[in-house]
């Protein structure tokens, strides 16, 4: 109705913008078709993420910014108009689909209509295909293949005056190469993400509270905890502003707002800040929401830093349960919720029955190819529940060696590090002494 008052009624803007307006709204309202479509047929997956669907639809805001409408660069003729308006809706259908929690068979329809986009030659729609099959590869943990996908996506971006794409894609890009452990790399994608939201103006956004966000994870990682907290608290004042304080989105930065509270020793503040969290999933989604599972174990690890084992047991198997129910026997998430289940029973002086669960997270990690610190989390609980259990202290040596080895490979200092040196200093026989 604004598009076409602006027209008709007020002489504010020209035929040629009301064309470029209504075909973005176009975009839009292909895009909440596709996932009512998704909706039709909704499986246990779907329902799931049905409310985070509904939250991802791209904004209508931006069908009214005409400098960005009119920077992209048009289709060359009719035809090519045509088919690009075609492979537009099926990007539309196929966002539909991955944001309902179907990464992989969104990453699998998207490798044509990508094939399709690079003979067409239209760089701008070369970076929107490029940019949702590297977000995509990147959920199902496929970083490296996902860092080379996503650099395509920047430089067509950049080719084709896609200035709305740049924030986004080396947002993710700060993700994907911080999780391989290159943080100098992370740290430069970094200020070119910001370059780019600052070029656009609107620095209070979704996009730069999620580049924020992800900044503070890598910096944890690093053990730059008190800039990590910074910068998650910066993405927090920008999500409550935006969406409110109960919105999931909110729920995900006090989760690692909480973890890195804890990593800093203020675990009382990191347990109120992950059960504010856990309120607001709850409500949001539903009890038995993959989310719901993620803040369970993230509660679970502040549990074990307060010294109450037992709750932090209970509440890594209903994380366990969650993450098992569709039947992926192998799913990395699925790993968290074990390594905590073993280190709660070690705890508890449960020591061998620790090893079971301890031993499938570690070898689900591997599988993987988790990052270091995920990897030796795991390894070194396993080899604590060794000793403890079995005495085994040649392979528990061996275990803390490989977990110490793993943190170094991503990280120049951690606590965990500090916690692994002192274990060895006790435990190590002569023979591995360096």
């Amino acid at each position: 109705k604004d598009a076409c008052e602006a027209t008709h009624l007020r002489g504010e803007q020209s035929e040629e913008v009301l064309d470029l307006r209504i075909g973005c709204l176009n975009d839009r309202l292909s895009g909440l078709r596709a996932l009512t479509d998704v909706f039709s047929g909704a499986t246990g997956e779907v329902v799931e993420h049905a409310v985070d669907a509904a939250h991802a639809l791209t904004p209508i805001e931006s069908c009214s910014d005409v400098k960005q409408l009119r920077s992209l660069i048009p289709p060359p003729d009719t035809a090519v108009k045509a088919r690009v308006e075609g492979l537009r809706r099926e990007l539309g259908q196929i966002k539909a689909v991955y944001d309902a929690g179907r990464y992989a068979a969104a990453l699998e329809q998207l490798k044509p209509v990508v094939e399709e986009a690079r003979s067409l030659g239209y760089r701008p729609l070369q970076a929107e295909a490029l940019s949702r099959m590297g977000i995509a590869s990147s959920q199902l943990g496929q970083n490296v293949s996902a860092e080379k996908i996503l650099e395509q996506a920047l430089h067509a971006s950049v080719a084709s005056h896609h200035d709305d794409l740049l924030a986004e894609v080396s947002a993710w890009l700060v993700w994907v190469v911080g999780f391989q452990g290159r943080f100098s790399d992370a740290d430069r994608w970094r200020r070119f993400a910001e370059a780019a939201i600052e070029r656009s103006s609107v620095e209070d956004s979704i996009s730069y509270s999620w580049l924020l966000n992800d900044v503070g994870v890598i910096d944890h990682l690093q053990g730059k905890l008190p800039e990590s907290l910074e910068y998650q608290r910066r993405a927090l004042a920008i999500k409550e502003k935006i969406l409110g304080p109960d919105d999931p989105d909110v729920a995900v930065t006090l989760g690692n707002m909480a973890l890195t509270l804890n990593t800093l020793k203020r675990s009382a503040e990191a347990l109120s800040t992950v059960d504010r969290a856990m309120h607001i999933l709850k409500h949001s989604l539903g009890e038995s929401h993959p989310r719901v599972a993620d803040g369970l174990s993230n509660r679970g690890e502040i549990l074990l830093s307060l010294g109450r084992p037992a709750e932090a047991l209970a509440g890594y198997q209903d994380a366990q349960r969650i993450w098992e129910r569709e039947g992926v026997p192998d799913d990395p998430a699925l790993a968290f919720a074990l390594t905590g289940i073993g280190r709660s029973m070690t705890a508890l002086s449960r020591s061998r029955e620790a090893l079971a669960p301890l031993a499938r997270a570690l070898a689900i990690r591997k599988r993987h190819g988790a990052d270091g610190t995920l990897t030796g989390e795991t390894e070194f609980a396993l080899a604590m529940a060794l000793w403890s259990a079995e005495h085994n202290l040649e392979r528990a040596t061996t275990l803390a060696l490989s977990a110490l080895a793993h943190y170094s490979s991503v990280s120049t200092s951690s606590v965990e590090k500090e916690q692994i040196r002192e274990w060895l200093a006790v435990h190590r026989p002569p023979s591995t002494a360096s």
